[in-house]
């Protein structure tokens, strides 16, 4: 999956109800976080999104798993795509301190992490600060988190370009004071050091990543 920060669980804040199955999370809270971020990142660096996630004890997640917000009687169901990710819908109308995130499933069972995926370049030769921009994205969206997530957040340095494993990728950074040439490993992860003073110069990439994540 994609970069997903601090693993962060709505299991603490669930409420069963002894009427159904499932539970509720608080809605208001979610919304929160997700706007702050995205008032962080006014260039929309990054798509944020809610994924759902099996607990330890589960090789998957349960096949009539159904996510939907409730306030009231009004509802509105988050089908999950491929990636078990949702769009979390941010309309004014789920502001409202009443509305609830229910999830089908019990207590433990199944937790919700939020998933940030960079915007991937549309070319291979771009500049180093499109290429890196998502670093001093996510520092702007960790900073408004919190004193806990700035002491406990990652440390970002680097950026990482995603591609299938063993497919010796390459990218050549044409800076003033000599080519810095970088491959990717057999993971498939190429690893570029985040510098800010090279962001005027170019970036010669072999092929587009799958995948961008800043990282420590």
């Amino acid at each position: 999956m994609p970069w997903t920060v601090f693993a962060l669980a709505f299991m603490a804040a669930a409420t069963v109800h002894a009427e159904e199955a499932g539970r509720d999370v608080p809605y208001e809270k979610v919304y929160e976080m997700i706007q702050s971020g995205r008032a962080a990142d006014p260039d929309g660096v990054f798509r944020v999104r809610l994924c759902a996630q099996a607990n330890a004890k589960q090789a998957m997640l349960p096949a009539d798993l159904a996510i939907e917000l409730r306030n009231g009687a009004r509802t509105q169901a988050l089908p999950l795509d491929a990636k078990h990710c949702f769009d979390p819908p941010l309309a004014a109308e789920w502001t409202r301190p009443a509305t609830q995130l229910h999830i089908n499933q019990p207590k433990g069972s199944v937790s919700l992490a939020l998933s940030i995926e960079a915007r991937l370049p549309a070319t291979t030769r771009l500049s180093y600060a499109r290429l890196t921009e998502s670093v001093p994205a996510m520092q702007r969206v960790i900073a408004t988190q919190g004193m806990l997530a700035r002491l406990m957040g990652p440390k970002l340095n680097s950026v990482v370009l995603k591609y299938r494993p063993a497919s010796a990728a390459t990218a050549v950074v044409h800076a003033p004071g000599g080519e810095q040439r970088y491959a990717s490993d057999a993971n498939g992860d190429l690893r570029i050091p985040y510098d800010p003073a090279l962001a005027d110069v170019e970036v010669e990439l072999s092929a587009l990543p799958q995948a961008i994540d800043p990282d420590a």
